[in-house]
C-alpha cells in the first residue's frame, strides 16, 4: 500500500473516531498516531487531510446534503460520512489528485470499512460532485 493511500485510510479512521468525541482534536490526533506505533505512512498528508476536512467541513457537508437526496447527514453511516468528507476535500482542494483517483479510493475504503451498500452509496454521491 502506498504511503499516501495509507495516510488517506488513517485519516478516514481518525475522522470516524472524532465523530463520537469532538473535544481536544489535537490531543486525539496525538493519541491516534501513538496507537499506530511506527506505521510507515505520509504523516504530512494525513495532517493535511485532517485539517482540510475539519476546516472545510461546513462546505463539504453542504455538498453531501445537496447530493444525498432524501438523506440527512445524521442518517448517513459515520464511516461513510468520513470517507465522503475525505474524498470531497481531495476533489475540491487537491488539484494534484485526479478526481477519478479520489473516487476510486473512496469506493475501496467503503468496501473495506463500510456496509455492503457503502461503496455504491459513496460512488453515487461522489459521481454528482462538481469540481
Amino acid at each position: 500500500m502506498s504511503s499516501r493511500k495509507l495516510a488517506r485510510e488513517m485519516a478516514v479512521e481518525f475522522l470516524f473516531q472524532i465523530e463520537f468525541q469532538r473535544e481536544s482534536i489535537k490531543e486525539q490526533v496525538e493519541d491516534f498516531l501513538d496507537s499506530l506505533g511506527e506505521e510507515n505512512f505520509d504523516k504530512d498528508y494525513f495532517y493535511e487531510i485532517i485539517n482540510g476536512v475539519i476546516n472545510s467541513q461546513k462546505e463539504i457537508d453542504e455538498i453531501i446534503s445537496n447530493k444525498a437526496i432524501g438523506w440527512k447527514l445524521e442518517r448517513i453511516a459515520k464511516i461513510d460520512l468520513a470517507i465522503l468528507r475525505v474524498a470531497i476535500y481531495e476533489m475540491k482542494h487537491r488539484e494534484d489528485i485526479p478526481v477519478g483517483v479520489s473516487i476510486n479510493e473512496a469506493v475501496e475504503l467503503g468496501k473495506k470499512f463500510g456496509t455492503n451498500d457503502s461503496s455504491r452509496f459513496i460512488n453515487g454521491i461522489l459521481g454528482q460532485v462538481e469540481v
